[in-house]
């Protein structure tokens, strides 16, 4: 008995190191180019670009370390009323069931708001566009609550290597827009920087790291240009510090290209020191609160 149930942990040690050796191959051979940071700068919707960003905070913990981490999306609006995403953050129950296996490595209770649909309820129907920094499940729960509010089909636009790739840390996320109703999934075209079509003021570009299809938004409202980053890092500061995600971490629960990373934070806090560019990380609250973005009340 012994013997069977060594071979089979065994077995299974062997089936996981070789699911973490493929990822981190893959992620190794993912680097797209960034754009000029020139090109960023142009970005403009004229008088048409959005005219509002707000924050919609799915939930909020203590994070092992002291930081207070957010779980949320981006909402940005035009003059219309036409809104876009960027992420939809998690259900109460799935951000309750997130926070406590945190809460296991030493974070502290999450206090669980809703996703952006419950917290802009009717609101949330005003919504035409979503776009995901990348495909894990904190940012993609909401998207099956949003298709129930939301009348109409609604497009979900991704640079192509985030359509077309991921690995067994994207499963969850992939799954969310598969099981969503509402969701056209629509591959963007003539990148490297992609234009987010209907939404002028808007791009995206693909750039790796932390998932195969991670990707930074370009945002101008009114005359800022927003850069959302994703979790390139969970800290702003570390961002500018460039200091890199525990090295464990980035080995064995989520296979990350550190090398990579390394590269986007130092080119990140480049932009961050032009005037006319604010770069925001996903996961840090106080960040969000310290660029002057409203936090929508639950």
């Amino acid at each position: 008995m012994r013997g069977w149930l060594s071979r089979l942990i065994f077995g299974f040690m062997v089936l996981l190191g070789l699911v973490l050796i493929e990822a981190h191959y893959e992620m190794n051979q993912t680097a797209p180019p960034v754009p000029p940071i020139e090109q960023l700068a142009a970005v403009s919707g004229g008088t048409d670009g959005p005219v509002r960003l707000r924050y919609i905070n799915s939930g909020t913990q203590i994070w092992p370390g002291g930081d207070r981490g957010t779980y949320g999306g981006f909402l940005l609006e035009w003059a219309d009323g036409r809104a876009f995403a960027i992420d939809v953050g998690m259900t109460k129950p799935v951000a309750v069931e997130f926070g406590a296996s945190l809460e296991l490595l030493g974070a502290g209770p999450v206090r669980a708001l809703g996703s952006m649909a419950e917290v802009l309820r009717t609101d949330a129907r005003r919504i035409e566009g979503v776009g995901f920094s990348h495909l894990h499940y904190d940012h993609t729960d909401g998207m099956g609550l949003l298709c129930k509010v939301h009348p109409e089909k609604l497009p979900v636009y991704q640079v192509p290597l985030q359509y077309r790739r991921g690995n067994f840390s994207t499963l969850l996320g992939e799954a969310d827009l598969e099981e969503a109703d509402c969701v056209v999934r629509i591959q963007l075209l003539d990148g490297p920087l992609y234009d987010i079509p209907g939404f002028p003021g808007l791009a995206a570009f693909p750039v790796g790291g932390h998932t195969p299809g991670s990707t930074i938004f370009v945002a101008n409202v009114a005359g800022t240009r927003w850069v959302f980053a994703g979790d390139v890092t969970n800290n702003f500061q570390n961002l500018l510090d460039d200091v890199a995600k525990p090295l464990a971490y980035s080995v064995f629960l989520i296979p990350e290209n550190r090398t990579r990373l390394h590269q986007l934070r130092i080119w990140l806090a480049e932009i961050n020191e032009r005037p006319e560019f604010e770069v925001l990380v996903a996961h840090d609250l106080d960040r969000i609160a310290e660029a002057g973005i409203e936090i929508v009340p639950r």
